[in-house]
């Protein structure tokens, strides 16, 4: 539901309230939807501090409870979210937020099944988080072209998320799509110009396609943005590799014993970034 849409809906029951001022159902509707709209406007802290006040008075809500363990997912308290996700799915086994925070806790430590993220997209299907969550699992399945789905699905649906598009370049460089990673890196740098993983992206692609003078001038934008950036670290070694095959392969025994480790960093890093959307995420 958009945040339109809520405030709408917030504004009805606000008016119905005023009819009937002690209506409990009213007033527990009129502080979950105040809460959302909160979330929508990335409001964490307030949501949180709304909802708990909430859950002192009606601590049998499953509404409540999941909602407060999605809000704690977000602010990156991940014992609170677990905490509260299973108390949700006690009242309500079919929850959908505390449902969602079990799977989102499951991929940060790489047990999420397919199986699970799948049955969830068949409940709510423009729910871009969980995109993102089987473009992840599938991509850690090494299953580049179905993850490459996921996160153009989650492009889609959540078209400003930097990281959606940075996992999107990886899917297409590891299916050798140059081309398609190209686009997606430059769309990354549209929304964050700031960030050093789309230049560092153009840059591999670019030494990849031997065309080292461009590769070195992006490799050296992402260097000032980002000098431990992963992707940075793979180009420097495919451009080194042109002139100095000895110190290529200095950097890349230093860097990809980690290549797993820091693939899970980046997928795990992009997880917990991932906030709420106005639209699509709820």
């Amino acid at each position: 539901m958009s945040i339109q849409q809520l405030q709408e809906k917030l504004d009805r029951h606000l008016a119905y309230l005023e009819q009937d001022k002690n209506n409990s159902h009213l007033l527990l509707s009129t502080g979950l939807l105040k809460a959302q709209i909160l979330h929508h406007q990335q409001k964490i802290t307030d949501a949180i501090m709304l909802l708990e006040q909430l859950f002192l008075e009606h601590q049998s809500s499953a509404e409540i409870t999941g909602l407060l363990s999605l809000l704690h997912f977000d602010n990156q308290d991940a014992v609170k979210a677990e905490s509260f996700s299973k108390k949700a799915l006690a009242l309500n086994s079919s929850n959908y937020e505390a449902q969602l925070v079990q799977i989102l806790l499951k991929a940060l430590q790489n047990n999420a099944t397919l199986d699970e993220i799948n049955n969830l997209i068949e409940i709510k299907p423009l729910d871009s988080r969980l995109w993102f969550v089987l473009g992840t699992t599938q991509m850690r399945h090494m299953n580049f072209p179905a993850a490459e789905q996921a996160f153009l699905q989650t492009t889609t649906l959540f078209p400003n998320f930097y990281d959606s598009w940075i996992c999107a370049g990886w899917c297409h460089l590891l299916q050798n799509n140059l081309d398609k990673a190209i686009l997606s890196y430059q769309q990354a740098i549209n929304i964050e110009p700031e960030t050093a993983d789309g230049f560092a992206g153009l840059s591999l692609v670019h030494a990849l396609q031997n065309n080292i003078i461009e590769a070195k001038k992006k490799l050296q934008i992402s260097e000032s943005l980002d000098s431990e950036c992963f992707l940075a670290a793979v180009s420097r070694i495919i451009i080194a590799n042109q002139s100095n095959p000895e110190e290529a392969a200095k950097q890349f025994n230093k860097t990809f014993p980690s290549v797993a480790p820091e693939i899970n960093r980046i997928l795990n890093l992009a997880m917990l970034t991932t906030c709420t959307d106005q639209k699509t995420m709820h």
